[in-house]
C-alpha cells in the first residue's frame, strides 16, 4: 500500500516536473576549446625531481590558481605527500620515449583529500589535473603525462559528445606538433574512457593512430543513456520508481545538458571497426559497478572480437568496498595495469609489473598476454549476465591466488 502511494507521489511530481524541464532556461554556450581555456598542464612523478626549490602546494592552491591563471610550476601534495610535480602547459621532455594524456571522469561528488580537510569537486577548475596526478601517486602512470580540464558548465556539458571529444582533440594535436615521434598512452576513467572511445571512433584521424601506442580504459559507458538505467535500478532510494524514474532521470538531464544528444546510444558499438585491430587496449571493469552495467562492457568486448582485434585486454574486478570510477586503490588494478604496460614496452613500475605477472593476467605456461575471457570462458559464449554475476568473482578469486 505505502509503495502504491509513493509510485503515485512520484507519478505527480513527474507530471508537474516534465514542462517546467521543457522551459528550463539552460542555454548552450559557445565554447571554444583551447590548451589555456582547458586548464592544460604536464605533470612528473615527484620522485623524478630532486629539486628541493619548487614550491609546494596543496589542492586548494592547485584549484584556486588554475582558476585565476596563476599557477607555476609545482609540487603537488594532497593526502600528506607529494602526488606530482605540476607546471602549467605542455612542456615534452625529450628523456622519455612515452607520455600518457589523461582524459578525466565527470562527478557531481565532493571529495576530501584527507581527513577534515575542505571538499572539492573535479569539476572545478584543476580537477582534471588533480586527477591524474592521483593515478600517478597511485602508479598507473609512471612517466610524463598531460592533463586537462573538460568544460563542464551547464551550458557545455555534453557528456562525450563533440564538444568534449573537441577538448580532447586539441591537446592531442599540440601533443602531436610538439612531438610527432612521441608515444602516447590514452587513460581515462568512467566519462573519461567513454569519451576516448567516441573519440577513437568518431574524430580520430591517422596522424593520432600513428602516436598512440595504448589505451587504458576504467568503467566506459557505452552512452549516457547507458548510464541512467543502471544508476537508477542500483540505489534503494530511487529504485522503486521503474522505468517512470528513468524516463525522469533522462528528462532532467536532457534539460540540463542542452548540447547533449539523444542520438548516440549506439555510436561506439556501431563504428568500433575504426579503431585499429592492433591497438592495445586495456578495460577496467567493476563487477558491482553501480553505473556502468554488466551487458554494455559484454556488448563492448564481443564486438571488438567480432571486429578482429587482437590487442585488447579485460580485467573484472570485484570489490563490494569500492564504487564507480572509485577504484584506483586496488592493488590488483595496480598490478594488471603496470603488467600491461610493461608487456608493450611502455612506462611501467617494475615491482608492480612483476606482481601482475603472477596475477591473472598472465598465462603461467606461455607467459604471453591473455585477457580474463581467456582464462575463463568465451564472453561471446557467456550470458547476457556473465560479468555481473558471481561466477565471475570466484573466478576472479581463483587465478588471484595462482
Amino acid at each position: 500500500m505505502k509503495q502504491k502511494l509513493y509510485i503515485g507521489m512520484f507519478c505527480a511530481l513527474s507530471l508537474i516536473t516534465a514542462p517546467l524541464l521543457a522551459i528550463w532556461p539552460f542555454s548552450a554556450d559557445n565554447f571554444v576549446p583551447t590548451v589555456e581555456n582547458l586548464h592544460t598542464c604536464t605533470l612528473i612523478p615527484a620522485h623524478i625531481s630532486t629539486d628541493e626549490s619548487i614550491p609546494k602546494i596543496g589542492v586548494a592552491d592547485l584549484m584556486a590558481q588554475t582558476n585565476t591563471h596563476t599557477l607555476k610550476r609545482s609540487t603537488l601534495i594532497a593526502e600528506g605527500s607529494p602526488n606530482a610535480i605540476v607546471e602549467p602547459g605542455i612542456h615534452i621532455r625529450d628523456d622519455q620515449q612515452a607520455l600518457f594524456l589523461f582524459s578525466p571522469y565527470f562527478t557531481m561528488q565532493k571529495v576530501k583529500t584527507e581527513p577534515g580537510a575542505q571538499t572539492y569537486s573535479h569539476r572545478e577548475p584543476g580537477g582534471g589535473t588533480y586527477g591524474a596526478s592521483r593515478f600517478i601517486k597511485n602508479k598507473f602512470i609512471n612517466g610524463e603525462c598531460i592533463s586537462f580540464d573538460y568544460h563542464d558548465t551547464l551550458g557545455s556539458i555534453n557528456f562525450t559528445q563533440e564538444l568534449d571529444q573537441q577538448c580532447l582533440e586539441t591537446v592531442f594535436d599540440k601533443i602531436v606538433q610538439q612531438a610527432p615521434h612521441k608515444k602516447i598512452i590514452l587513460y581515462g576513467p568512467c566519462r573519461g574512457a567513454t569519451n576516448i572511445l567516441k573519440f577513437l571512433v568518431q574524430r580520430a584521424k591517422p596522424v593520432h593512430f600513428n602516436s598512440l601506442s595504448a589505451v587504458v580504459l576504467e568503467a566506459p559507458a557505452l552512452s549516457l543513456q547507458a548510464l541512467i538505467p543502471q544508476t537508477v535500478r542500483s540505489r534503494p532510494a530511487i529504485s522503486w520508481t521503474g522505468a517512470i524514474g528513468e524516463n525522469l532521470a533522462y528528462a532532467i538531464i536532457r534539460a540540463a545538458l542542452p548540447n547533449h544528444s539523444a542520438n548516440d546510444g549506439t555510436v561506439i558499438i556501431d563504428n568500433i571497426e575504426q579503431i585499429p585491430k592492433e591497438l592495445p587496449i586495456l578495460i577496467v571493469h567493476l563487477q558491482n559497478d553501480t553505473s556502468v552495467p554488466g551487458r554494455d562492457m559484454r556488448k563492448l568486448i564481443t564486438r571488438l572480437k567480432e571486429t578482429g582485434h587482437t590487442s585488447i585486454h579485460l580485467l573484472v574486478m570485484y570489490d563490494k568496498n569500492l564504487g564507480h570510477a572509485h577504484i584506483s586503490k586496488a592493488v590488483i588494478y595496480q598490478q594488471v595495469t603496470n603488467a600491461f604496460l610493461k608487456y608493450y614496452n611502455l612506462p611501467h613500475d617494475t615491482t608492480l609489473a612483476a606482481q601482475g605477472d603472477q596475477a591473472i593476467f598472465f598465462d603461467p605456461v606461455t607467459k604471453k598476454l591473455v585477457d580474463l575471457m581467456t582464462l575463463t570462458k568465451s564472453m561471446a559464449q557467456a550470458p547476457d549476465d556473465y560479468i555481473d554475476n558471481q561466477a565471475t568473482q570466484k573466478n576472479y578469486d581463483v587465478h588471484q591466488q595462482k
